[in-house]
């Protein structure tokens, strides 16, 4: 292995410090070796800093030969969490284009490195010999999930298996529907050979309004695809038949020498208990704190103790919210607890501060735990100018790690939910009547200060280029808007402001709008968003044809129609001296 080492310097012209950990630098080589990348490894002792000097060091692999790897792939954010991104083949023009609007000096050209290789290299991907050494059958027992253990040998003497991109893919032989087993998952690694541990788990009941997940079969799985590469960053396996096992058994043997050549695929069985875990995750206690709160805007504790009978609770699976349930669909919104994972509402959760676990021994799990019970608390925020009321539980989603969930909701907060408002019912169908809730849990808020009822305002907008020309190929030309929108009270939910532009025949749009220049903390925003318009567009003026913009309480502004219908409604909502004399617009000229 040997470093090449070199300076960057980042600036944040908006005075937000930047922080080191979240600056990422990717570079590849864009002749011949397809796959080599490398990332920039930064020192982890350096601070926050307006102006930020890092050393970049790149970790080359002693066997890989000569190359020029040239910057693909670019991410810094500030601790204002205002972030910019890019990656080629628009690398060098969004670099650029942020140069340019700080009157700085522009790139010739996306920065690389020369990598010279002195020695020997490496240009042999590694073999795989038929060294998967399998137990004859798995069988998921009655915790509903089982691990596999699949020792994998491979024929590499230079520079070593790169674990991290092999992965190999057993199929069931009999049922085409019975399920996939991938095996990417590394453990006990040496130069060529390593232990795969598989969780298999077979999915039972689902109980609420989402099914979830793939069931496994019974029947012989069979391995039918293997992808692998070295540390030189020589690929082999990509391009075999999954479905064809003939396919993959002469893709392997025609890389074997005579003598070593396979007879069949390796394959084992999977036997399933039927009497596995069938039973969710089972909500035993919720305690809110305070549970009558006045102030302006504020934060309510929530803690909640999970349990369940066999395969244990899968964590990122937890998600609670409440509402005030003035509207099915919330002008006020549902407030969630996120619990430091994945959260479908968006907005306003915070983060748990702290979980307590009881963990139980499972020898068949490569972690050695269990979670069958879990207590768990997080912070919800109330948006300032939120309405006073009566905030009650109002969504409920829980998993196990055999896959049986648990969903039940009042107002609908995710697209195809079944919600009954049938809440305190669900949870309490899993429950014996001693330990039933007696109503659901609820806290009860009254803002102090004023209530937010009014929607954001959009005060200006720009797209430039205003005119662009189609292009006969690839992704075609790149519009970027930037708009002026306002709150009054709570602030703008950046994340779910759109819009889109028409012209008659075909419609384009931006949704994915970013804070570059927030003049006040969410209230007053300056947003930037960025499209392409696609090959198949017709030539024409696009002009604002829908506009949804949403604050943190709920207040909705959708405006939809002709462009007289729209510049009216955008003016009805503006001074004398601020009001729009034209819609934004961008002309598209058709490709040359």
């Amino acid at each position: 292995m040997q470093t090449i080492k070199f300076p960057i310097h980042l600036q944040d012209f908006e005075k937000h410090p930047i922080d080191p950990k979240h600056v990422h630098l990717t570079f590849s080589n864009e002749t011949g070796y397809d796959g080599t990348s490398f990332d920039c490894q930064f020192p982890t002792n350096v601070s926050a800093k307006v102006n930020l000097n890092l050393l970049c060091r790149l970790n080359v692999s002693t066997f890989l030969a000569s190359q020029t790897a040239t910057l693909r792939y670019i991410r810094i954010s500030d601790t204002g969490s205002n972030f910019f991104t890019g990656s080629r083949p628009y690398l060098l023009n969004k670099l650029n284009e942020a140069l340019t609007s700080h009157k700085l000096t522009n790139f010739a050209k996306l920065p690389s490195v020369n990598i010279v290789q002195t020695g020997k290299t490496d240009i042999t991907a590694p073999i795989f010999a038929g060294g998967v050494h399998l137990k004859p059958t798995y069988f998921i027992g009655p915790s509903g999930h089982s691990i596999a253990k699949i020792h994998v040998s491979l024929m590499e003497t230079e520079s070593g298996v790169q674990w991290g991109t092999t992965s190999l893919i057993f199929r069931n032989t009999k049922d085409p529907y019975g399920g996939e087993i991938a095996c990417d998952d590394w453990y006990n690694k040496t130069v060529n050979h390593a232990t795969c541990v598989v969780r298999l788990n077979h999915v039972q009941k689902h109980h609420g309004g989402f099914p979830g997940g793939n069931s496994l079969t019974n029947g012989t799985y069979q391995l039918r695809y293997i992808h692998t590469a070295d540390n030189a960053f020589n690929k082999w396996g990509s391009g075999f038949n999954e479905n064809d096992p003939n396919a993959t058994l002469a893709a392997i043997n025609k890389r074997l020498p005579m003598g070593r050549k396979l007879k069949q695929l390796p394959h084992f069985q999977l036997v399933i208990d039927h009497n596995a875990d069938t039973t969710p995750p089972v909500m035993h206690s919720m305690k809110i704190s305070p549970t009558n709160l006045t102030a302006t805007g504020g934060v309510v504790s929530v803690t909640v103790q999970i349990g369940d009978d066999r395969s244990g609770i899968k964590e990122d699976s937890i998600v609670v919210a409440f509402d005030n349930g003035i509207e099915v669909f919330g002008k006020h919104r549902l407030l969630p607890c996120q619990f430091n994972w994945f959260n479908p509402f968006g907005g306003n959760g915070e983060v748990y501060e702290q979980k307590e676990g009881q963990m139980e021994e499972d020898e068949n799990d490569h972690e050695g735990r269990r979670i069958m019970f879990l207590t768990v608390t997080c912070k919800i925020k109330i948006p300032k100018g939120s309405a006073s009321g009566n905030f009650s539980l109002s969504y409920v989603q829980m998993r196990d790690l055999a896959g049986n969930s648990f969903t039940a909701c009042c107002s609908p907060p995710l697209p195809g939910s079944h919600c009954g408002c049938d809440v305190l019912e669900q949870l309490n169908s899993l429950l014996p009547p001693s330990q039933q809730f007696p109503a659901l849990p609820s806290f009860d808020f009254v803002e102090t200060g004023p209530v937010d009822t009014q929607a954001p305002i959009l005060r200006g907008a720009t797209l430039y280029p205003t005119t662009v020309t189609l292009s006969k190929k690839g992704e075609g030309p790149q519009v970027n808007i930037t708009a002026h929108v306002t709150d009054n009270i709570s602030g703008v939910v950046v994340n779910e402001v759109t819009m889109s532009f028409a012209n008659g025949f075909h419609t384009i749009g931006c949704y994915s709008f970013k804070d570059y220049q927030g003049l006040a903390p969410h209230t007053n925003l300056k947003l930037k968003c960025s499209m392409h318009i696609w090959q198949g567009a017709t030539a024409g003026t696009y002009k604002l044809h829908n506009l949804y913009m949403v604050d943190r309480v709920g207040n909705r502004r959708s405006i939809e129609g002709n462009a007289t219908t729209v510049l009216n409604e955008l003016n009805k909502l503006l001074p004398k001296g601020q009001k729009f004399a034209a819609l934004p617009s961008v002309t598209v000229k058709p490709a040359m």
